[in-house]
């Protein structure tokens, strides 16, 4: 019974109750139309006979008086004809009404009883119509003659045939009073019968009512009973939450705080490293310029042939100064290689923070899911801080690929440059050794000058393509860590809605309590005020719950760990 739902419960007791109700309704309706057959029988149909017949048997009698007085001495022929028509009045009046009662529905018993009365009626009727008070033309035939004739023919023979008639009659009269009595005491029965089961059914209908009902009440009361004391202990537990959360969303305000402080200072950095590189760029383009003068005056050198000799110190002063210039233009590039690998730490950091960031939004989560439907909204946010930390966490790798990608770039480069540079210096130095002898060959060594020139000012250009890929990187990261600045002044904003939102949820728990205290006292009628009030607020609580917190939060930084 107690597993069984209270719609379920209300359900069977209303179909038991129901069932009793259809069950009387069944057989009083069985029993009234039972005795209603019964008494429609006696009413419409023995008591019209008995009444026809009655009336038939007492015209019957007045015929056989009025002819009696016709047999009078002494009758004058008014009185006479009085009686005359008294002896054909009740002789219709008979065949009428038993032609009434035959008309009426009739028993096997009765119709043989019928047959037998209209046989001995049809005797008595032939004897008093021939040779007695009138023929069969209807003349009157009674006289001082033959009075003493049809007085014996009267008290003899005719009265055999009458009282035989009137014997058929009364047994009719007889039978039909036992089948009306028969009836009755048949509808009698079912109504003594149908009152017992009425009443039996009632009684039992209502005991068993009661038994359901005391049943469901009881089960209900215990089920209410178990929701008062799962509401009070959830009451308590909630209230250890709100203030949980109370506690959370400062320490995550303090957080968010040192998160914001720490991406401006991470910002800054980042714009200053910005600045750098756009140097970089600029001396990258410093030296494809040099470059190309330097490409017009190999060109120019072709038309002094003839000055080579003169101009040979001159040239061996100008490698001087272009070996300066590179090694001025490597030393950046060594510069832009350090800075790379600044920005490579500045980048290990912001994954650092990423980290963490996951680490508070899992956190948050785990509340959410422990506040129920209360934390719905800042599961949501604990959500957005999530992806925002994991988006964030991408393009920081992306970031820290390019760095490490343009920095094996730029090293090769300064590898390459030092080489070739190394390489041109000392054969410059040998063709101003035997400018003398290969004067000749001045042609070809500045051609193949001009040629190194051309990769050296594709090597320069790379360099300015390099730097411009990294300034758009540290831009991608400025950006970055613009957005997790954003992130923490909404998850401030977020940790202040939280502190609210505790506060209603406490506020809530207070009604509740309030709402178990009157359920309660409906249930079990006390007065539930004296009792001990839900300790949502206690010490004890409050403890229970920050330790189950506390344990929760070990678990899955121990996961992550």
């Amino acid at each position: 019974m107690k597993n069984r739902t209270i719609k379920q419960q209300v359900l069977i007791l209303s179909g038991v109750m129901l069932f009793v109700q259809v069950t009387l309704a069944g057989i009083g309706y069985y029993s009234l139309t039972s005795i209603n057959q019964k008494l429609n029988s006696v009413f419409s149909t023995r008591l019209p006979s008995i009444n026809y017949l009655v009336q038939a048997d007492r015209d019957f009698q007045q015929m056989l008086v009025a002819e009696r007085s016709l047999l009078l001495n002494g009758l004058s022929s008014k009185e006479r004809k009085a009686q005359m028509g008294d002896y054909l009045k009740n002789k219709g009046q008979v065949l009428e009404r038993f032609n009434k009662y035959k008309a009426l529905d009739k028993t096997p018993e009765e119709l043989k009883l019928v047959e037998a009365f209209e046989s001995r009626y049809q005797r008595w009727e032939k004897d008093s119509v021939t040779d007695f008070i009138f023929n069969e033309k209807g003349d009157f035939l009674l006289n001082d003659d033959n009075r003493e004739r049809l007085t014996q023919k009267s008290f003899g023979s005719m009265y055999s045939h009458f009282e035989s008639s009137r014997d058929q009659m009364d047994q009719l009269q007889e039978l039909i009073l036992n089948f009306g009595a028969q009836e009755f005491q048949d509808a009698q029965k079912t109504y003594t019968l149908v009152n017992n089961l009425i009443i039996g059914i009632s009684v039992g209908g209502i005991l068993l009512s009661l038994l359901l009902g005391y049943l469901f009440s009881k089960a209900i009361n215990f089920k209410i009973s178990s929701i008062v004391e799962l509401m009070t202990s959830e009451g308590e537990n909630l209230g250890g939450i709100s203030h949980e959360l109370d506690t959370r969303s400062i320490d995550m305000r303090d957080v968010s705080s040192s998160l914001s402080s720490a991406t401006t200072e991470t910002t800054s950095s980042m714009e200053e490293i910005t600045q750098m590189i756009k140097n970089n760029t600029e001396g990258a383009n410093r030296v494809s310029h040099l470059v190309e003068q330097s490409k017009g005056l190999i060109h120019n050198s072709v038309g002094y042939l003839e000055k080579l000799s003169s101009r040979i110190q001159d040239v061996e002063s100008s490698s001087l100064n272009l070996s300066n210039t590179i090694q001025k233009s490597n030393d950046e590039l060594s510069e832009i290689i350090r800075v790379f690998n600044e920005v490579n730490e500045k980048t290990k950091v912001i994954n650092d923070i990423v980290f963490q960031t996951k680490l508070l939004s899992f956190n948050a989560s785990v509340e959410a899911a422990r506040s129920g439907e209360n934390g719905k909204g800042f599961a949501v946010v604990a959500e957005e801080v999530g992806s925002l930390a994991r988006i964030s966490g991408e393009s920081a790798e992306q970031i820290t690929k390019l760095l490490e990608k343009s920095l094996t770039k730029v090293t090769e480069i300064v590898s390459n440059s030092k080489e070739k540079i190394n390489s041109s210096i000392s054969e410059n130095q040998k063709y101003v050794q035997e400018s003398v002898e290969l004067g000749n060959q001045c042609k070809e060594v500045i051609l193949k000058v001009s040629s190194d020139f051309n990769e050296v000012a594709s090597t320069s250009n790379q360099v300015s393509e390099a730097s411009r890929e990294q300034l758009v990187g540290v831009q991608e990261v400025n950006q970055a860590m613009q957005n997790i600045s954003g992130s923490a002044a909404s998850t401030n904003d977020a940790a202040g809605k939280i502190n609210n939102s505790s506060k209603k949820v406490e506020e809530a728990v207070h009604r509740i309590s309030k709402s178990i205290i009157d359920l309660r006292t409906l249930v079990e009628r006390v007065d539930y005020k004296n009792d001990k009030q839900p300790p949502s607020n206690s010490k004890e609580t409050k403890n229970t719950q920050m330790e189950s917190v506390d344990n929760f939060e070990k678990e899955p930084y121990s996961d992550v760990a």
